[in-house]
């Protein structure tokens, strides 16, 4: 029987673990509504027909009235809702931000924004700016939620006039699910609710399944390859034998 030299069993266990690994690593890509609409106005509705569906399914950074910034990919596999229909745009003069969405006070004075993945999918919220419009202010909390429940809260959250108060991994942590809300409520404000505006929300998706040999990523190819390598020279060490 022949023996494999300890360099070869180790390059097996290695090239093996990678393949593993590979396999079930989630394929990441990130996209940011910066709410760039080609066409709209102050005050108009994410909800009308002209300007819904913004953010659902981005295959392109700019896809007809539509533009995205690029964070490093697309997300096919997600769409954004925004459940309440006061849910308007704003050009200008919300801290040092451009396009924002507000909820108009009347009726309410939070604001959602749902991201929902496709089975087999997860969303990750990486991050969104928050700004005050010509001053600061403090509201009562910015939430998100994972169905129903919260997986990030703050209370009396300060929001800067000036520039622009920012919510990333160094404050949100790791939040991924199969839906996402972003949640801010500025009911303490009365009828200066509409004075926080929200932009630039950078999620992610990821597949949650197993990835099939057939569809590996290239890094699984790889290790697919070295696999296959090993096994060859083990079948002519064999035969040497």
């Amino acid at each position: 029987m022949a023996v494999l030299p300890f360099y070869g069993r180790t390059a097996i266990i290695l090239a093996t673990g990678t393949l593993l690994a590979t396999s079930f690593t989630h394929s990441a890509s990130a996209a940011v509504l910066t709410f760039d609409i080609t066409g709209i106005n102050n005050d108009d509705s994410l909800n009308s027909s002209s300007f819904g569906g913004y953010g659902d399914r981005i295959t392109s950074f700019t896809n007809g009235i539509f533009s995205y910034g690029s964070a490093g990919g697309l997300t096919p596999n997600v769409v954004v809702d925004y459940p309440n229909n006061q849910t308007l745009w704003w050009s200008l003069e919300y801290g040092n931000l451009t396009n924002v969405i507000y909820a108009e006070e009347s009726g309410t004075s939070i604001l959602d924004v749902t991201l929902t993945a496709d089975p087999g999918f997860e969303v990750v919220l990486d991050s969104f700016d928050l700004a005050g419009w010509r001053g600061d202010y403090t509201i009562d909390s910015v939430q998100v939620l994972s169905g129903g429940t919260s997986v990030f809260s703050q209370s009396n959250v300060f929001i800067s006039g000036t520039t622009r108060t920012s919510f990333n991994t160094s404050n949100l942590g790791s939040l991924a699910a199969s839906s996402l809300t972003i949640r801010f409520d500025a009911t303490n404000l009365g009828s200066s609710s509409d004075n926080i505006g929200l932009d630039n929300i950078q999620f992610s998706q990821r597949s949650t399944s197993f990835s099939p040999v057939g569809t590996s990523e290239p890094s699984a190819l790889v290790a697919i390859s070295a696999v296959a390598g090993i096994a060859t020279f083990l079948k002519r060490a064999r035969k040497d034998r």
